[in-house]
């Protein structure tokens, strides 16, 4: 019986142990699918919090780019009311809103195609933007051409046909520059005039083209200008735990013209007259 009785006490531990044995697994089993299906909650909840944070970002960017177009391109004082102020949404969703200054212009230009930059504040013609010196470097195997024109700065700008024969108006059309290094600096600018510059493409496709303006002869970083005429903004857009930013940038102004991608080309004579 002792004997029998150790066996009995013996078979019990075991069935003890197995049964302990069973319980952390089913435990550990319960605990792992536990920990995935709160991670895929976790997941879903940041993805639909991302997608509102989202919606509201553009909302926020929407905002501002309407009032820039249709509003106020001045971005006068009364355009900060967007700026550093959370806007909520009817969801508790919000946005915010910032403006940053572009110091460099990045663009791709492909073979034959042009880009046109006003260099100048057209809500204060008075005062010019003081550039002295512009850069460009680009990457691929393109060959690019630039025109400038420069004009005074003034409150008004009278433009008739008088204003490309007088030379004495301060109006000079015949600066042209062609590079195909991949690098181009050009100096010596009036820094109390306005510049409108072209940007061309003449022989295969630019990459990564990048225009830089500075206020001396000096391309050095403290003399860096802002690009005039482009405003960015960036939208910050909050749900949540989640934050999504968008930005977008654009010219206040669209290009001023007489400056084209295409040229005419006639058998016959081409009679061009200016309308006083």
């Amino acid at each position: 019986m002792n004997v029998n009785g150790f066996r009995l006490k013996d078979s019990r531990g075991s069935a003890l142990l197995f049964t302990l044995l069973i319980v952390f697994a089913i435990l550990s089993a319960s605990l792992t699918v536990s920990a995935i299906v709160l991670s895929q909650t976790k997941q879903t909840r940041n993805s639909v919090e991302s997608i509102i944070a989202a919606y509201a970002a553009e909302s926020g960017l929407e905002q501002g780019i309407y009032y820039v177009r249709k509003i106020d391109r001045s971005l006068s004082s009364s355009f900060s009311v967007f700026f550093n102020h959370q806007h909520f949404l009817e969801n508790t969703a919000s946005w915010k809103l910032d403006q940053e200054e572009k110091t460099e212009l990045v663009r791709a230009l492909k073979s034959q195609q042009t880009l046109q930059l006003d260099l100048a504040d057209r809500n204060d013609l008075n005062t010019s933007a003081g550039i002295e010196t512009v850069t460009l470097d680009w990457t691929g195997n393109a060959t690019i051409q630039v025109s400038l024109l420069e004009w005074p700065s003034a409150n008004a700008v009278s433009w008739d046909s008088a204003l490309v024969e007088d030379e004495n108006r301060g109006v000079n059309f015949s600066k042209q520059y062609v590079d195909s290094t991949g690098s181009l600096t050009i100096t010596a600018l009036q820094n109390d005039h306005h510049n409108m510059m072209r940007i061309r493409s003449i022989k295969g496709d630019a990459q990564e083209l990048t225009v830089r303006l500075y206020a001396s002869d000096s391309p050095a970083p403290q003399n860096l200008l802002p690009i005039p005429n482009y405003v960015v903004l960036k939208s910050t857009g909050s749900f949540g735990r989640v934050t999504q930013a968008m930005s977008s940038e654009f010219p206040l102004f669209l290009a001023s013209s007489g400056v084209f991608d295409y040229v005419l080309f006639s058998g016959g004579d081409i009679l061009k007259i200016i309308s006083q």
